[in-house]
């Protein structure tokens, strides 16, 4: 009968193979966690009927643990997506849109007007995340105010549906 007991000499043989690998730090194969330069993060928000608001209008996204979804300042939103667990239902022609609360960070949002149509059951609608160009042609990507994300329903309510919403990026180091 075998043992799964480690002894001293083999976990210390381990220990010192570790640190031989993470003091490797300056070849070019290394990809390790470097703690001076950005880490990409992912946001995600949930709407769910029935637990959040489904009128027609402008709405806070919540986290998934509960509270207020907000970017925070300095944040570079890359790239996110709307994974559609439940199909989002309505009595009319309702459209989904993706931002931040107001317009002080992204004065046309995330992603703009997706028919509900095609917010289908296990669909998934990607986004650039960075925000569209603004009047002056610059792309305004750094978020300066901890505004909420927030989803829009145009048009007419939900009167059903569940889905999340991913939003990729990293802090800036400035």
């Amino acid at each position: 009968m075998g043992t799964k007991r480690v002894g001293l000499a083999r976990t210390q043989a381990l220990i010192q193979n570790l640190k031989r690998e993470l003091t490797m730090g300056g070849t070019t194969n290394s990809r390790q966690f470097m703690a001076n330069q950005p880490q990409l993060q992912t946001y995600v928000g949930v709407y769910e009927f029935g637990t959040d608001t489904s009128t027609a209008a402008e709405h806070t996204l919540r986290s998934a643990s509960g509270g207020d979804l907000e970017l925070p300042i300095g944040f570079i939103a890359c790239r996110g997506w709307v994974e559609v667990v439940t199909a989002v239902t309505s009595g009319g022609s309702l459209t989904l849109e993706v931002g931040t609360k107001g317009t002080s960070n992204d004065p046309n949002g995330f992603m703009a007007s997706v028919a509900v149509g095609s917010l289908t059951a296990n669909s998934m609608h990607a986004f650039d995340g960075a925000l569209a160009d603004n009047a002056d042609g610059v792309a305004k990507r750094i978020h300066t105010t901890a505004d909420p994300v927030s989803i829009t329903f145009g048009t007419a309510a939900a009167t059903a549906g569940k889905f999340y919403v991913y939003i990729e990026g990293y802090q800036s180091l400035g």
